[in-house]
Order: structure tokens, then sequence, then C-alpha cells
């Protein structure tokens, strides 16, 4: 392979080049292969912190904050994906990689071992034979037990390291560990959801992932008045649980309200379809910006009547006699 694209000059030598190696065939019979490294970087991830840190978050705030561990995940997805991309088009981890930028190897060197200073004490060990003690002695281990928290630490800890010591290739040892360790803890966090954990609290967490949103406008001498209709409505049906932003310049602020209960979910519908009736009544219009699309094509009804909303039928009738594109978008599919 010739490479006639000149490198980058980094901090360290220069890249070599030759061919990629062949990709393994796509089929089940390696499903192994590709679902593996994403398992080894979930047993990694399971740590102790974010499992205990988790609930505690949600025990104090509710589980309506679940959303912000998702924003977490979602860019740890494009992250991991970047270095991957990184591992294959170089052929070196994304480590040596920071390496090669300023200021340089040492300064990176230096960083990532400080920043890993933490792995080298055994802290996840000496927390999981503390539990085991607790477990053990049927209450928390106190100064007295320190003996047998210790000895369970260093017992963990060699159980951590004896399988990678001793167990052939290091990762296909990590793969294995790492697949009973998720499938274990994933597991259990499921059964006890399933059994101890209320249909209201999974609403609770899952309500953390809906809102409500206007996208109302009214004409500018209206706005002032639409401004009051939406404080006393939303203060008197979601006091605390909703936020007005937006393009107030324009008389066209979005109202988002956050329901955390069943019933303030299907409350929340029916005052949202107020408001529109509100903001028409006052000349305005039910999707200022954002279109209505599926979800709010009933609004349609408050802006226009029958008759203007059937020639509009009759435009898409004429443009699309099959009615193929966008189905259901703003109007039912003709039966």
């Amino acid at each position: 392979m010739t490479d006639t694209q000149p490198h980058p000059r980094t901090c360290l030598p220069d890249w070599e080049v030759t061919e990629l190696p062949e990709p393994q065939p796509l089929n089940w019979r390696h499903w192994t292969r590709f679902v593996g490294p994403g398992i080894v970087m979930m047993g990694i991830q399971i740590g102790g912190g974010e499992w205990l840190l988790g609930p505690e978050v949600t025990a104090k705030y509710g589980g309506g904050l679940m959303w912000i561990a998702t924003i977490a995940i979602v860019l740890q997805v494009f992250y991991n994906l970047e270095c991957g991309r990184y591992a294959l088009f170089c052929g070196e981890p994304v480590f040596t990689g920071f390496m090669r930028t300023r200021p340089g190897p040492r300064f990176w060197m230096g960083l990532i071992l400080f920043l890993n200073l933490s792995a080298l004490i055994p802290g996840l060990s000496t927390h999981g034979a503390a539990m085991a003690a607790a477990l053990w002695l049927g209450r928390p281990p106190g100064e007295a037990d320190r003996w047998l928290v210790t000895a369970l630490a260093y017992l963990f800890l060699l159980a951590v390291a004896l399988p990678v010591l001793v167990g052939g290739k290091v990762y296909n040892v990590l793969q294995a560990v790492m697949t009973v360790k998720v499938a274990t803890v994933l597991g259990f966090c499921l059964v006890m959801g399933a059994l101890c954990v209320s249909g209201s609290n999974w609403w609770n967490v899952f309500s953390g992932f809906v809102k409500f949103g206007t996208d109302y406008a009214v004409p500018l001498d209206r706005n002032r008045e639409m401004m009051a209709i939406y404080r006393r409505v939303m203060d008197q049906d979601a006091p605390g649980r909703y936020v007005i932003y937006g393009h107030i310049g324009d008389a066209h602020v979005h109202v988002n309200s956050f329901p955390e209960t069943r019933e303030q979910f299907e409350r929340g519908k029916d005052v949202m379809t107020d408001l529109a009736r509100e903001a028409v009544r006052l000349g305005g219009t039910v999707g200022a910006e954002h279109g209505l699309g599926k979800r709010k094509a009933h609004l349609l009804e408050i802006q226009y009547p029958p008759d203007q909303i059937e020639a509009m039928k009759a435009v898409k009738r004429r443009f699309d006699p099959e009615w193929l594109l966008g189905q259901g978008t703003l109007f039912a599919q003709p039966s």
C-alpha cells in the first residue's frame, strides 16, 4: 500500500502505513466478537460510585432526574465511537493519540496516571468486603471487625486478579468475567425493580423523559395578555413543574410542563389544548415554529374551520392521491 498523503507532525514517531486486516464475516457465529468489547466496557463502568450516587440522587430529588443519566450515557456513546474510529484508522489506542498532541507524552502520561491514581487503591474491594462482612455478621461492621473486613478485601482483590493472571488470553478472560458481572448486576436490578418498585414509582422515573410543550404565538399587542394566561393556568395546574422561555419579542414563548404522575400527564394534555384555544381566541396560531405533525394534529381543528381543513385535504389529494407521503401527518389516513 502506498501512502501519498503527508502525515501531520506529532510529538511521537511517525505512523507506519500498512493494510487493514480482513474483517470478520458478519453472521451469528461471530456475534460474541461484536458485542464482546461492549460487554467489557459495560463491566468496567459498573463500579461502585455510580451505583450508590444514582439511587441517592433519585431518593432525594425523585426519579424525574434520571434524564441526566441518559444524556451522560448518550454523550459517552459518541465519545466511545470516536475512540474506536481513531483506533481503527491509526492502529493505536486513543490515549496514544493524546500523547501525540502538545504539550507532549510526558504531560499526558502524568495526567493519566494522576487521574487513575484511585485505581491503585483497592477501594472497591474494601467496599465489597464491608458489605460482605455486614451480611455475615447481620449488622454493619465496626472497629472491632476490622480484621474481617481487611481479610475479605484482600480475598476479593485476589479473586479479581486471579482469573486474569492464570486464565490465558487476558481479553478473553475479561470478556467472560465481565459477561457474568453484567448479567448478574443487571439481572438483579431488573428482578428487584419488578418485585419491589411500585408502578407509580416506575412512572416517576420515566416521566422525567416526558414533557408537554406549546408552540403557540399571538399578535404582539396581545403578548402581555397571553403571558398572564400562561402563568395563571400553569401556576394552578403545574406549580413548580413548568418553564416559560423562548421568543418573547415575537410573542411566541414556549411553555414546557413536566408531569410527575400519570394523572398529571393526562391532565397536562387537556391543559395544552385549552391554552391553544386561548391563543386562537387572541388572534394567534397553534403552530408558530415547529409545526403540528402527528402528535399535535388535533390542534388544527382549533385553528381552522372544517371547510378550510377540507380545502387542505383537497390539495393533499391532488399532489398525493395515494396518501403515501407523510402518512398520519396532520390528516388521518383515509379508509
